[in-house]
């Protein structure tokens, strides 16, 4: 008898099974939240090897901490740590994921540094642009639309987004089901299956906090 076992069931099945075997002390509880991060990203970074058949393909990053509120909020610039967190989720996206061919950033001066210093993570033939429409009050379905006008020719990029709050929540949003608009720490990347024909799904998220976590 052959038993039709859906995506959804193999990628909790698989979570499980990584999670038993992970090698950690039950009785201290504060490595567990470390211990399913673990889990989660081993099973996303290698879909394939569960039955599962996802290609992060589209990231949404908001630009790393920036200083103070000020009356000129497009030349905040990224602070010493902004910069820091950026460098570590630059680094991992390197780590995790092949190379983008677009890295596209608002014009707003925080936003430009976070892409220099993500796309200095990148291949030689990844490319920045600056894009208006990544503007924080920017408006998601109009730049889904031109995202799907853009990649139409190319319809494999990669692209790697850096944007704002709360446009990449409505952005997640955009890509992926309606309802899931999550809210973003500085810096933090969401990672999704994008198909224009088909939708998107969100693989995954990751911020410096939880980084930092998985790296301890």
């Amino acid at each position: 008898m052959v038993i039709a076992i859906s995506n959804k069931q193999r990628m909790s099945y698989a979570l499980l099974a990584v999670t038993l075997g992970a090698n950690f002390h039950y009785h201290s509880a504060q490595f567990l939240p470390g211990v399913w991060l673990s889990a989660y990203y081993q099973l996303t970074r290698n879909p394939e090897q569960y039955g599962v058949n996802y290609m992060v393909n589209l990231v949404i990053m908001r630009h790393g901490e920036a200083e103070p509120m000020s009356a000129q909020d497009s030349q905040r610039q990224l602070t010493a740590r902004g910069q820091h967190d950026v460098n570590q989720m630059a680094l991992w996206l390197q780590q995790h994921y092949a190379a983008f061919d677009w890295v596209w950033a608002s014009p707003y001066l925080r936003t430009r540094q976070t892409a220099e210093l993500m796309l200095a993570k990148q291949a030689p033939f990844s490319q920045l642009e600056i894009v208006p429409e990544l503007v924080p009050d920017g408006d998601a379905s109009l730049f889904k639309s031109y995202f799907d006008a853009r990649i139409s020719d190319k319809p494999d990029a990669r692209v790697l987004l850096v944007s704002h709050m709360p446009l990449v929540s409505f952005l997640v949003e955009a890509f992926t089901l309606p309802g899931q608009a999550p809210v973003f720490n500085t810096a933090q990347l969401a990672c999704i299956d994008y198909r224009p024909t088909q939708g998107g799904r969100l693989l995954e998220r990751l911020s410096p906090q939880e980084l930092a976590l998985l790296s301890f």
